[in-house]
């Protein structure tokens, strides 16, 4: 039975991330772990979570001591000892199978990174959209990734064996997820699953924004990314 890393960043997360640690929890099997990587915040976030690790051991607690979203998640996957890594954002909801339906995926396939599909919520937790996998054009090219990548960390788990690919995102790079699939693309076997198995909750505090964003921004994370790449591959050869 392999043990699973759920690897969440937290920062300014009160409103939500109660229900989903509690999604988590119920899913979660004695070898599994929780690790929370919290950036400093101004909300009850450390005192809600301090909480969870006092009742649960299976939950660690993690401070962050380098600010930022790759920072945060830098810090959450390196402390991870999983078989396999699930990313969790702070204020979703998974569906209860998503552990069974993801370790039966990685021991059928072989999959060394796995996206599957999701719905994005409001804030009373009903669904507000259409599947992502209906929504995006997600196409398995990988010079299309580079110009609309649709790859979302919510949606993502990864094996072991390409975690030291992955590690360290560079910290220049805002949109990790961008990162962690473009590498997965490169270095590993990328499987796509239809399943539901994230409620994806948009609200006004939300990382992923709810506007799409400017043209400059896109294009400075895809350079960001591809000259990351660059300098992992002259590192690695």
């Amino acid at each position: 039975m392999p043990k699973i890393s759920f690897a969440m960043a937290v920062y300014n997360g009160e409103n939500y991330i109660e229900k989903q640690i509690d999604s988590i929890i119920k899913q979660m099997m004695d070898q599994d772990e929780l690790i929370i990587s919290y950036d400093k915040s101004d909300d009850r976030t450390l005192e809600i979570i301090k909480r969870y690790e006092l009742n649960y051991k299976q939950i660690r607690v993690i401070e962050n001591r380098i600010k930022g979203v790759a920072n945060n998640f830098n810090n959450a996957f390196y402390h991870s000892k999983g078989d396999y890594v699930f990313i969790s954002d702070q204020d979703d909801i998974w569906d209860e199978n998503k552990r069974v339906i993801l370790c039966e995926t990685f021991e059928k396939t072989g999959a060394d990174l796995i996206i599957h599909n999701g719905v994005n919520i409001n804030t009373e937790d009903e669904i507000i959209s259409n599947s992502f996998f209906d929504m995006y054009k997600i196409s398995d090219n990988f010079f299309s990734y580079f110009i609309v990548p649709r790859y979302s960390g919510c949606c993502m788990a990864f094996s072991k064996r390409i975690k030291e690919y992955i590690m360290p995102i560079p910290s220049n790079i805002n949109a990790y997820d961008y990162w962690v699939g473009a590498i997965c693309k490169m270095k590993g076997k990328v499987i796509f699953i239809p399943d539901i198995l994230v409620y994806h909750r948009m609200h006004d505090n939300n990382v992923t924004p709810l506007k799409p964003s400017k043209l400059s921004v896109k294009i400075g994370n895809r350079i960001a990314i591809f000259s990351g790449l660059l300098k992992r591959i002259k590192a690695n050869a």
